[in-house]
């Protein structure tokens, strides 16, 4: 019976060992699997910031490039509204030049009618004395 006992003995450290093999085996594999799925998922982590990185930097880029667009629209309107301005600007002073020519060319008629206007009170004048003396001269008869 001893030997029995000692061949189960025999048997069972066997099959422990055995059994001990095949955990260290299923324990080596676990490890192999776990390290693969950590290197897999960091693997996905850096593809994922790098990819966020991108989306940012392209943001970014497209940012900067409707910045620059509002720059160049409100550097345009300002441009237009200048130019408005100086035409504005230009037609009001045209217009001035104009209105002055006007009153110029008035006096320089008016320069060269004005001796008319005085020969025409002269004459107003002499006829009015002209009266006042044959009004005199009626007058004595009169009295005479």
């Amino acid at each position: 019976m001893e030997k029995s006992v000692k061949l189960q003995q025999i048997r069972g450290i066997a099959r422990q060992k055995e059994v001990a093999a095949k955990l260290e085996t299923l324990q080596q594999d676990c490890e192999k699997k776990v390290s693969q799925v950590i290197r897999e998922k960091d693997d996905v982590i850096t593809s994922v910031r790098k990819e966020r990185m991108g989306l940012m930097e392209g943001n970014l880029e497209s940012f900067a490039k409707v910045r620059a667009l509002g720059t160049q629209i409100r550097q345009r309107q300002t441009e237009g509204k200048e130019k408005n301005f100086n035409k504005i600007q230009e037609l009001q002073k045209q217009e001035w030049l104009n209105r002055e020519q006007e009153w110029l060319n008035k006096r320089k008629h008016q320069t060269k009618t004005r001796p008319r206007w005085q020969r025409m009170k002269e004459k107003a004048k002499e006829t009015e004395k002209r009266l006042k003396k044959e009004r005199k001269e009626v007058e004595e008869r009169e009295e005479n």
